[in-house]
């Protein structure tokens, strides 16, 4: 599973860092779903910044949640 996961988050780094691949782009939703595996360490080392690096990016793309996520980091002063 861990290593399905690590494969899966390569593949969508390597794609942000493109932008786009054959006309789709990388979803916030997933952006904000591996920003919380980070958060809470499910199938990764646990890593605050670098999820919050990935709220940070789907936020960006106008995703609610992850609006809510980085709010909440900021007001409880965690990831910053």
């Amino acid at each position: 599973m861990r290593k399905i996961f690590l494969v899966m988050a390569l593949f969508t780094l390597i794609l942000s860092a493109r932008g786009s691949v054959g006309g789709t782009s990388i979803s916030a939703k997933h952006l904000d779903k591996i920003g919380m595996n980070y958060a809470l360490g499910k199938g990764v080392k646990q890593d605050l910044k670098r999820s919050f690096y990935y709220f940070m990016k789907a936020s960006k793309m106008n995703y609610a949640p992850a609006h809510y996520h980085v709010a909440v980091a900021y007001d409880n002063g965690y990831w910053v």
